[in-house]
Formats: structure tokens, C-alpha cells, sequence
């Protein structure tokens, strides 16, 4: 009976959202159809449905899988909902938490508290306090929580199809191109970081692209990125400060990047004296020491470059680590089907990406420049943080999930621009 009547609830929840996304002004506004929305949304559903499979008979350590963790966690707040309100209101806004009373509730969850976070906003509450709000709609049905995450995630899809199709104008082929993506379609698609992530960071990057326009969405996805993945925030600062430098003062935006960059790497080096939980090389080195020791039994655990004390001989080592970030995982380092579709996603990268630069210089483009060395200098830093952090595979190919997103949406969007304006020569 109860089967039955979950079976109901999640089925009228996804009729509910499938007629909110296909009537919705704001996705339409971007030439979307309902037609694609509605089989994207349908789509990452049945992908999320997927990957609850995997972490239910693959990987069978419920407590460990990260589709699991962040909802039983919450569901273990919110049964406090119903015998004290309290409790579940001090979770949800983070106050009282010191209270003794609460033990036996922090002894029944296994993620509310993590490793040192270095002074950043602790990311896995902010996913189990999402699942505690969901959980008022879905009465804590998991599979209502699996529709509303992929909302969000679609949602932010759709922010990065509005920033591209901006710059390379509206193409059916590439929205498909953005959703297919398989590390976007796979992790953005079950009960995870990445999908609301994803809502927020989709819309980030279009605001961004108008700063002076749109302030409004930028402060408010900038909260949401520094709440759900403040190391991905960190690594976009010089980008966006120089992005925002060019928009208002119409510099060189090479040049702007690359000063800002700069400017701020080195006061990154001297952040201790501000920053309590030290500086850049320190944090660095902590985080690959954490990593490491929580990675022990973990099958795809690799080495990387040491972090190390000296700035220069951290600098002579960025190379490697942007070759690990994006290079890795090789195809012959595939020891399950698991590992095939981020190592084939690689190669699929880099000649894209090759495709589009070629067509860059033959058309010597320069009035898309700065959006380009936004991504190039957004990727260069996240890679810096994930190949100076990240010793795991597993691990690896969804931490490099926004700049290989980006990196990929601006090598087709340039390729299907320049493949219609041959077209139309023709």
C-alpha cells in the first residue's frame, strides 16, 4: 500500500514539474522548445534513476553513496519535524546546534559534520538542508527529491545554453550538446552536489557576461556558489573580477586576466596573515593530505605532484596538474565501464576544443574574446586546485564538472557558428 501511494505522489509531482518546465517564460525566452525541455527533463529522470541503481547494487554502501547520504541525513532532521519542530528549525538555519539535547540526532546522521573545511562554508549541510526543504513537499519520498534536483540541474543547463547562444546564437544542436555532455548528464542528474550546483552556476555565468545588467541574479547565485562549492567560487574570482574590469573599462581582456591573475595568486601566497586557516600552498597541501587519507581504500587513488612550500617550484608544476585535471582519466586506465565515458569525454574535449581554436585564428575572432578568457582562466585555476588536491578518479571527474562544461559549450558553439556562416557563404 505504501509502494502504491508513493508511486502516485511521484507521479503527480512529475506531471507537476514537466508542465512548470515546458510552460516556463523564462526557458522559452532562451528559444527552447517544450519539446526539448521536456525530453531533457524526462531524460536526466531516467539517467538519475541510473545512478540510484549503481549505488544501490554496485556500489551497495548506502552510507557512502552520496545519492544516499545527503537524503538520509535529512530525513533523519526531518522526522524531528513531527515530535519536536524545534529541532528541525535549529538544523535548518544552523542555530542551537551546540544544544546536548541534540546528540542522540547527531548520532543517528553520518554527514553533518566533515573534514576541516578551512574557513569555506560547509557544502554537505547546505545539500541536506535542501533535502529537509524538499522533504516538506515530498513527505520523504526519495524519488520526488531525485524530480527537484533535476529542476535545478536543468535549470542551470539552461543558464549555460543562454550565455552561449548569446555569444553563437540559438541552436537546437547545441542545447543537446550541453545536456548529453556525459559528466553533466550523469552527476547532474541524481540526488548530489552538482545539481543544485548547477542551477546556480548556470545562471552565475550569463549574469556575469552583463554584470552592470543583471546584478541581482549575480548576488544571488554568488551566495548559492559559496554555500554549495566554495572552492569552485575561489577558483573563478580572478576570472570574474577580470571579466567584470573589461566590461566596465574595455581593456585587453588577455592582459587584464593575466594581471589579475597574478596579483591575486600572490596575495593568495600571503593570506595567512589575514586568513586564519593559512595560505594558499598550506591549504593546498592540507586539502591533498585529507584527500589522501580518506582515499585509502579507495581503487582509483593515484599520485600527484606534492604541493610543496616554494612558490616558484609550485608554479613549474601547473602544467602537470592541468594535464592531470583534463587528461585524466587515460582510456587505458578504464578498469570498469565506469571509467569509459569520462576518459572518452576527455579525447572528445581536447579535439573540440582543438576544432575551435582552429577556427578562431582562421577567422582571427576577437569580439568573443573576453568570455573565452573568462573559461580559460577559470579553467586554469580550478585545475590548479584540483590537481594540487584531488589524488582520486572517481573523484576527479566531477570536480572539473563547470570548466569542462564551459570548455565544451564555447568549442561547439563556435563550431556551429562558424559551420552556419559557411553555410550561408555558400
Amino acid at each position: 500500500m505504501q509502494a502504491l501511494l508513493h508511486a502516485i505522489i511521484v507521479s503527480l509531482w512529475f506531471y507537476v514539474l514537466l508542465q512548470l518546465i515546458a510552460k516556463n517564460g523564462l526557458f522559452s525566452a532562451c528559444g527552447l522548445s517544450a519539446f526539448d525541455l521536456k525530453a531533457s527533463f524526462i531524460l536526466k529522470c531516467a539517467v538519475g534513476v541510473g545512478l540510484w541503481l549503481i549505488y544501490t547494487y554496485y556500489y551497495p554502501f548506502r552510507g557512502k553513496g552520496d545519492t544516499f547520504r545527503y537524503f538520509d541525513d535529512a530525513m533523519v532532521i526531518y522526522g524531528e519535524l513531527w515530535k519536536n519542530p524545534g529541532t528541525y528549525f535549529k538544523f535548518l538555519f544552523g542555530y542551537g546546534l551546540d544544544d546536548p539535547a541534540l546528540i542522540p540526532v547527531f548520532d543517528r546522521m553520518n554527514n553533518w559534520t566533515s573534514a576541516a573545511t578551512y574557513g569555506l562554508p560547509n557544502d554537505t549541510q547546505t545539500v541536506i538542508r535542501l533535502n529537509m526543504l524538499i522533504a516538506l513537499l515530498s513527505g520523504g519520498v526519495y524519488w520526488v527529491h531525485l524530480l527537484f534536483f533535476n529542476v535545478l540541474s536543468l535549470t542551470g543547463l539552461v543558464g549555460v545554453y543562454a550565455l552561449f547562444s548569446e555569444n553563437f546564437g540559438k541552436s537546437r544542436k547545441l542545447w543537446w550538446a550541453i545536456v548529453l555532455l556525459p559528466s553533466a548528464l550523469f552527476w547532474g542528474s541524481g540526488l548530489l552536489k552538482e545539481a543544485p550546483f548547477l542551477a546556480a552556476f548556470g545562471w552565475y555565468v550569463w549574469a556575469l557576461s552583463k554584470s552592470s545588467e543583471r546584478k541581482p541574479v549575480l548576488i544571488l547565485t554568488t551566495v548559492f556558489l559559496l554555500v554549495l562549492k566554495p572552492y569552485i567560487f575561489v577558483a573563478m574570482l580572478p576570472a570574474t573580477v577580470a571579466w567584470v574590469i573589461v566590461q566596465r573599462y574595455h581593456w585587453n581582456a588577455w592582459i587584464t586576466s593575466a594581471a589579475v591573475s597574478v596579483v591575486s595568486f600572490f596575495i593568495a601566497l600571503k593570506a595567512s596573515i589575514i586568513y586564519p586557516a593559512g595560505d594558499l600552498l598550506y591549504i593546498l597541501s592540507k586539502k591533498q593530505e585529507d584527500f589522501y587519507n580518506t582515499a585509502v581504500n579507495a581503487g582509483s587513488t593515484v599520485y600527484i605532484d606534492p604541493v610543496g612550500v616554494g612558490a616558484w617550484e609550485f608554479i613549474k608544476t601547473i602544467p602537470n596538474r592541468m594535464l592531470y585535471t583534463y587528461g585524466r582519466p587515460y582510456l587505458w586506465e578504464s578498469k570498469t565501464l565506469l571509467y569509459i565515458p569520462p576518459a572518452v569525454e576527455n579525447i572528445v574535449l581536447i579535439v573540440a576544443i582543438a576544432c575551435a581554436l582552429t577556427a578562431v585564428y582562421r577567422r582571427n575572432e576577437t569580439i568573443r574574446s573576453p568570455l573565452m578568457v573568462f573559461i580559460v582562466t577559470f579553467s586554469v585555476a580550478l585545475a590548479v586546485i584540483i590537481g594540487s588536491t584531488v589524488p582520486v578518479l572517481g573523484a576527479l571527474v566531477r570536480y572539473k564538472l563547470p570548466a569542462v562544461l564551459l570548455l565544451y559549450s564555447w568549442s561547439v558553439g563556435v563550431i556551429l557558428m562558424t559551420k552556419a556562416e559557411r553555410v550561408k557563404q555558400n
